[in-house]
């Protein structure tokens, strides 16, 4: 896009995004929490045998390897969450699954699969309303459909995406959502639009107090 001109219409920010912003402000004023390391992690899996506890300390390892594209090491621990969950009858630990194998075949381009386990995920956190891990899904979706160069559904699933995940407080998560906003306006050449989410993400990034994102 470097270099390329037009014209084009700008569009206004929706409503939904502007509550979600003034939400981030007031929800995020308590210590962030700490963030554990896969060693710390592990350490805590191996002392719990409670289903639901297990299977998002599974969730987190694999996010954790998948942050270093460790993409083998993930899928190892994404199966462990279906495992553990299809034998005790966890439904809401195989929406933590689905999320995590979606968000781990994003890296290997599998489309269709990413597809469908997010769809997946998407149905059973709002059958079981949580909302944080809806709106992580939605993001993900978001990200796939951007990844396809599907600017314009992207930007419908970040809808969906930002204000859940605004409601329930998790600015590291909203941070990442909102910078990609962001970045798929400037893919559609919407630049007030993309200054202003990546403005916001700015903010965010700061209130992390991690430079790296600034």
């Amino acid at each position: 896009i470097a270099g390329s001109t037009c014209i084009f219409a700008q569009q206004a920010h929706p409503d939904n995004f502007h509550s979600a912003n003034k939400q981030s402000k007031a929800s995020f004023r308590s210590p962030l929490p700490a963030v554990l390391s896969i060693k710390e992690l592990l350490q805590s899996l191996q002392k719990t045998n409670h289903v639901p506890k297990k299977s998002h300390l599974l969730y987190e390892i694999a996010g954790k390897y998948l942050d270093k594209l460790k993409i083998d090491s993930a899928l190892f621990y994404i199966q462990k969450i279906k495992t553990i969950s299809d034998s005790a009858g966890y439904e809401a630990g195989l929406a933590k699954y689905h999320l995590a194998k979606g968000s781990a075949l994003f890296f290997r381009n599998k489309s269709d699969e990413v597809k469908q386990h997010l769809q997946q995920a998407i149905l059973l956190f709002t059958k079981y309303k949580n909302n944080l891990f809806l709106g992580i899904s939605y993001h993900q979706l978001a990200r796939q459909r951007a990844n396809n160069y599907d600017y314009t559904g992207a930007q419908q699933l970040y809808r969906q995406a930002i204000p859940l995940i605004a409601a329930a407080g998790d600015v590291n998560r909203l941070q990442w959502a909102v910078h990609n906003t962001g970045r798929n306006f400037f893919f559609t050449l919407e630049l007030d639009s993309s200054v202003y989410y990546l403005s916001w993400a700015v903010k965010l990034a700061e209130q992390l107090q991690n430079k790296g994102k600034i």
